[in-house]
């Protein structure tokens, strides 16, 4: 596989700098944990599970919202904390190669000017925005998967 940020220099060659570059490449590294997680979690949705609900008179849309898509919901959301990650990786480095705005911007400018200060609360702040972010999306999780038996530790 090729790292996600050797993509960059063609995203900012495509896009120029600025804000469609940050975007369109942040989009591009999030899409794929997303879809091959998802497209896992379907695949591998236990058949049981759908004789059952054939037997019992499912339609197709309620096979596909009441079974495959909450057996898959797991690998989905997995797919999406994984995307999370990748896409703010790429977003900070994005911001510090090639942008003219954002925390990476400003961490980029404060290096130009020596400001150390500047440069660990720019870092201390992404650390935060991440943390709290992840911390949002383990939320939803527990309440999309309450029906999940969790470890007791």
């Amino acid at each position: 596989p090729i790292p996600p940020l050797a993509w960059l220099p063609l995203f900012i060659f495509w896009f120029g700098i600025g804000e469609p570059s940050k975007i369109y490449f942040t989009a591009f590294v999030a899409f794929f944990p997303v879809y091959v997680n998802t497209i896992e979690g379907v695949k591998f949705t236990d058949p049981l599970l759908r004789r059952a609900a054939l037997s019992l008179g499912a339609t197709s849309g309620q096979m596909f919202r009441l079974v495959t898509l909450q057996a898959a919901l797991p690998q989905i959301i997995t797919g999406l904390r994984l995307g999370f990650g990748m896409a703010f990786l790429a977003l900070v480095a994005t911001e510090l190669i090639a942008s003219n705005a954002g925390l990476g911007y400003r961490i980029m400018e404060s290096r130009n000017y020596v400001k150390v200060d500047w440069m660990g609360f720019g870092a201390l702040m992404i650390g935060l925005i991440g943390f709290t972010i992840g911390s949002l999306i383990r939320a939803g999780e527990a309440r999309l998967l309450r029906w999940r038996p969790r470890d007791e530790k």
